[in-house]
């Protein structure tokens, strides 16, 4: 007589452990999704010209602020001037080349195409002249509401993005 029970085929297993294992992970699916929509304001409709203003930090982004400008020379563009200050260097909001940095540049807005897609604002910069491409982080998500405009990293859309600027419209 076998004291061991026999094995169960491989579909057989597969789909039981599934059966465990998922009801084990529907809840944090459903969390995270959950916390990121309320983390940020509903609307995605936003205009370039509503995002003019003085951003500053929360979060990993505390003590960093931005300055949009329109363009006085290109009246009606979708950009214009920016400054910042203590700017994270690397590709993604955390320094990886160094410290933080003041500077200046131009931003372009790109502005929501499809449902459910929302609005970007791109920066190059040109002051410091040490950063290129993929040497700091250069566009953000726009996020707006009656009340204020979120600029934040799209690092983890399931997440409340923890690298964010905010600014109040009212």
């Amino acid at each position: 007589m076998n004291r061991f029970p026999r094995p169960l085929p491989a579909r057989r297993s597969r789909a039981v452990m599934a059966a465990m294992v998922l009801p084990l992970l529907l809840p944090l699916g459903a969390c995270s999704f959950d916390s990121a929509r309320k983390c940020l304001p509903d609307s995605g409709s936003v205009s370039s010209a509503e995002i003019v203003g003085v951003y500053k930090g929360l979060r990993d982004a505390e003590n960093v602020s931005v300055s949009l400008e329109t363009d006085d020379e290109r009246p009606g563009a979708s950009g214009g001037r920016v400054s910042v200050k203590n700017w994270p260097t690397g590709d993604w909001y955390r320094p990886e080349l160094g410290e933080t940095f003041d500077g200046t540049g131009a931003w372009e807005f790109r502005s929501a195409g499809k449902a459910g897609e929302r609005a970007a604002v791109s920066f190059t910069f040109t002051e410091p002249r040490r950063f290129g491409v993929n040497d700091t982080l250069d566009t953000l998500m726009v996020a707006a509401d009656a009340d204020r405009i979120v600029l934040y990293e799209n690092d983890d859309p399931d997440i409340c993005p923890r690298f964010r600027l905010e600014s109040r419209t009212s």
